[in-house]
């Protein structure tokens, strides 16, 4: 109670990019979160990567640079499932981008030939093992 009014509590808030919640379920909404943002990152960047005119190579460091990041920030990532949720979101922008629907059958192993995107559990694994050499430093 503040001067005679009650505090109303939040049982989730954002704060820098993740999502802080008291609850048990704090693990898929801070998943689902940070997949929400790197779709939006997707959508902004949607009009260059599906354009003729910019070679697959910046498209595919456009990818890197800009998209992983915003799946992989914090790298608090523990869990297989977690990693795995991060691996489909990954494919499903492949796809998107290349236009290549799953009714096509096209395997993941040829478009990931294609973009050149990197892995999303390489990716965090890279992001551990740097804290843990800094840390052990």
């Amino acid at each position: 109670m503040v001067e005679n009014a009650s505090l109303e509590r939040d049982e989730q808030y954002v704060y820098l990019g993740h999502v802080l919640s008291f609850g048990k379920e704090h693990q898929p909404k801070k998943m689902s979160k940070r997949i929400q943002l790197a779709w939006v990152a997707f959508g902004k960047l949607n009009d260059i990567l599906k354009s003729d005119n910019v070679p697959q190579c910046l498209k595919t460091r456009l990818l890197n640079q800009c998209l992983l990041p915003t799946m992989t920030y914090g790298e608090d990532i523990d869990a297989h499932a977690e990693v795995y949720m991060l691996k489909v979101e990954k494919r499903t922008m492949e796809r998107a981008k290349l236009g290549i629907r799953l009714v096509d059958r096209v395997a993941n192993v040829e478009i990931q030939r294609q973009t050149k995107f990197q892995d999303a559990g390489t990716r965090i694994m890279e992001l551990q093992w740097g804290w843990t050499g800094h840390i052990a430093r």
